[in-house]
């Protein structure tokens, strides 16, 4: 159920943009999901994500912890953990994890799907402990590539 104030706002926006097709009742709508990203340790990797809807949104990014997916928040090798953007710099194996993106207004949410952050070049993107047919796209996506 959308709430009072964004009902108002896209009463007006309707009265204003008649023909606009992508005016949506509610919370944001994610236009584009943050990546998959594999890294070498001392790099920075970057997450971002697209969303769209009024009125003004913001973004909390989530690491997963194993146990469930936690807050981040900006210091030590971490900035924009409030912004559309993520990155971390510099990475180190224990940045190796899932991240997600929850995007936020007065009338709604939405969380992305998580990305998955590898640190180093092993190639077992899923942390299964064996590189295999599950992990080849991002084999050959790393192919050629070194760590320093």
């Amino acid at each position: 159920m959308a709430c009072l104030r964004c009902v108002r706002l896209v009463a007006v926006q309707v009265a204003r943009f008649l023909t606009r097709r992508e005016l949506s009742l509610g919370g944001p709508a994610i236009l584009s999901q943050p990546h998959f990203a594999a890294v070498c340790p001392g790099t920075s990797a970057t997450f971002s994500i697209t969303a769209t809807q009024e009125p003004a949104l913001s973004y909390r990014w989530q690491r997963d912890t194993g146990g469930g997916f936690v807050d981040l928040v900006d210091g030590a090798n971490i900035s924009g953990a409030t912004t559309a953007t993520l990155m971390l710099f510099p990475t180190s194996t224990s940045d190796g994890a899932n991240y997600r993106c929850v995007v936020q207004n007065d009338c709604g949410s939405a969380i992305s799907f998580a990305a998955m952050l590898n640190i180093g070049l092993s190639g077992d993107t899923n942390r299964d402990g064996i590189v295999d047919l599950a992990d080849l796209g991002a084999v050959l996506a790393q192919y050629g590539h070194t760590c320093p």
